[in-house]
Formats: C-alpha cells, structure tokens, sequence
C-alpha cells in the first residue's frame, strides 16, 4: 500500500511540474489578453452573459481564429495527465481523493465541445475546419460528435460531402449525427441529394429512413430526383417516393403532376400511395379532386377505399363530392362502403343529402357497415343543429 502511494506520489509532482512547464512555454495567440481556447470554453459558460461575450469577441476576430479553434479539435489530454488520472482512480478512497484534488482536470473533450460549437457561430467562414471537424465527427464521442456535425451543416458547402460519406459509416451512431447535420443544413445540402437518393434506393433500413427523412428539407430544387425515382421500374421505389411529394415545400404545382402521373401506375400499391400523397392538401383543387374522383373507380378494392378516405374533407366541388361517395353506399364491397360512410359523416352538414341513404344502410345490425352509416348519420345531425339548421 505504502508503495502504490509513494509511486502515486511521485507521478503527481512530475505530472504538475510538467504542466507548469507547458504552461509557461505554450504561447497561443488571442484576443483582448485571452486564448482562443478561453474564448471558446467560455462559450460554454452556463451564463447567457458570458456566451454572447464570447461569440461576440469570435465575430470580432473573424475568419483568422477558425484555424485555431481547428487545431483545438486534435488537442489531447497529455500521456503524463491521463497516466495520473489512471493512477489516481485505483488507489484507495482516501488517497484517491487527496490525490483528484491535486489533479488538473482531463478536458481534451470538454474543448473539442467548445471549439465545435464556436466554429459553428462562423458558418461559411469556418471552411478551413472541415477537415478537423469530419475527423471529430467519425472519432470522438458521441456528444463531441454531435456539435462536430451541426457545425459542419451550418458551414455547408464543402462539408456536405463528409457528413454524406459519414451517414455510410458502420457506426450507425456516427450515421444518425451525419444525418442531424445535413439536416442542419436544410436547402444548402442540395449536393447531398444524389448520394440519398441511393440510400433511399438501398435495402439498409437505417440509412434508407436517414434519406426519408433528409430529402424533403433540400427544397424545391429536390424535386427534379424525386421525379426520377417516380419513373423508376421498381414499383417498391416508386412507393416510396410518393409520400415524399407533399413533404416539400414547393408550389402544388410543382408537386401535383407526378402524383396525378401515378394514379395511372400499372401497380396497386403505387397507386394507392398517390393517392394517400394527393390527399395531404387542405382543400384540394379541381386537378387533385379529379384525380381522387376518378381513382374512386380504380379496379383494386384497396385504392378505392384510399381515394373515398381523402375524400372527407371539405373541397372545391362537395356537392359532387358527396353525390359520388353516396353512389358507394351502394357498391358491393362492405370496405368501401364502410368508407363512404366514414367520410360522408366527416363532411357533416354538407352530405346532408345523404341522409336518407345513411339512414337506411344503418339499419338495426351490428355489422362494421352499419356502424359506420348510423354514426355519419348521427355527425351530421348533430353538424345541422350546430349550424341553426333545420
């Protein structure tokens, strides 16, 4: 015991010697009588007072600190200071306090935190980093690695390409931070959209949900890929693509048009998805209702009943709305009927007109179809006396 002490001992005073010494050698250029790194720890500070004078002292010194605050991304705890550390945390309780007390703190992680997150307040200018920062993004730990990646979306331009080459990593923790830069970067990762158009296309789960997730937020100027992906032979692709359309934000005209193109998709499926797609818009146009009237009469079972699902709601035309969705209170498939009760019901007073056939198709069964009819019938009962009607 006495002689793990007296070893421990010994490492500390050579460890603290050292340290002064660096101290005293390393002279690390600042501003206002404070190093960069000061600045940028300071930028941790918990107080709001402190942060804003440290960001302000970084716009002050502008682009010429970024290749400081670049270096403070490889900074490493000494050998000599973690060796002490790992001594220290063996020893027994006592002198293991005794001895952290005399410790100068490891904070190789804590100034890679500060240094990240003040070379994001940069954006653009802090270009030069990116090297360091794509190291920092695929090395350090995951907090670390967080700040690495939403600096290097806000610098964009050359770093898209790295958090791209990052989101294919094996670490899938590593992917899922490359993923929340890009998505930092939102219309300025547009050079982002070939690699996660083949993410998308792949069979990795992980990074095909990255993709998802990632190609609406590129903007409009996205569109173009996701126009070529709806025209792909793969109808799994084509699917997919679908629910992307309405996630961008893009004039419907822009947006409308391949959707209507894939209403007449030889596969079901991807019909069916157009038509979940066309029904995102709120108060849906002559063009989209058209297409949704017309897909009411889609050979597969289940696109109609995805066509009379979007269809309550109010639109431009819900008198003819409501004529087409009684006409399938009458058809023989017990879903689409159901449906067409559901919807007429959530159109309310204005499917009033209904009534007569709601009323006779609820009847006194049980069954899921009758259900459906007797409350529709009830909601717009109840919509009429809201409204004053009688």
């Amino acid at each position: 015991m006495k002689k793990r002490l007296f070893i421990g001992s010994a490492v500390l005073a050579f460890v603290v010697a050292c340290s002064a010494l660096v101290i005293l050698l390393r002279k690390e250029p600042g501003y206002q009588g404070k190093s960069i790194k000061s600045w940028a720890l300071q930028a941790l500070a918990p107080q709001q007072e402190a942060r804003q004078e440290a960001i302000a002292a970084f716009q002050q010194m502008g682009p010429k600190a970024v290749p400081q605050l670049a270096k403070l991304l490889e900074r490493k705890d000494s050998l000599l200071r973690r060796t002490a550390w790992s001594l220290a945390l063996n020893l027994p309780s006592g002198p293991r306090q005794r001895m952290v007390k005399k410790l100068q703190p490891l904070e190789a992680e804590r100034v890679h935190i500060a240094a990240a997150l003040s070379l994001e307040s940069f954006g653009p200018e802090a270009e030069k980093a990116v090297p360091a920062l794509a190291r920092v993004l695929v090395r350090d730990k995951a907090l670390v690695r967080g700040y690495a990646a939403s600096a290097l979306g806000r610098i964009g331009g050359p770093a898209i390409p790295e958090l791209l080459a990052a989101m294919s990593n094996k670490d899938t923790n590593v992917a899922y931070a490359a993923a929340s830069g890009l998505e930092q970067a939102g219309t300025n990762a547009l050079a982002a959209a070939p690699g996660l158009m083949m993410f998308f296309s792949s069979n990795d789960e992980l990074r095909r949900n990255l993709a998802t997730g990632l190609l609406p937020k590129l903007g409009p100027r996205v569109l173009p890929f996701l126009k070529e992906a709806a025209a792909n032979p793969d109808p799994s692709m084509r699917m997919r693509v679908a629910g992307l359309f309405p996630l961008v934000h893009a004039p419907r005209e822009q947006i409308v048009p391949p959707l209507l193109l894939m209403l007449k998709d030889k596969d079901a499926g991807c019909r069916e998805k157009a038509v979940a797609a066309l029904g995102f818009f709120q108060l849906p146009n002559r063009t989209i209702l058209e297409g949704l009237l017309a897909a009411t009469n889609d050979p597969k079972t289940s696109v109609r009943v995805a066509a009379i699902k979007t269809l309550g709601k109010p639109s431009l035309d819900t008198a003819h709305v409501v004529c087409v969705l009684s006409e399938c209170l009458n058809d023989e498939s017990p879903a689409i009927r159901t449906e067409a009760a559901r919807s007429l019901g959530s159109l309310g007073p204005a499917a009033q007109s209904a009534l007569p056939d709601l009323i006779r198709l609820g009847g006194a069964n049980q069954d899921l179809v009758s259900l459906a009819a007797r409350d529709a019938a009830a909601k717009i009962d109840r919509g009429k006396g809201a409204n004053g009607q009688h």
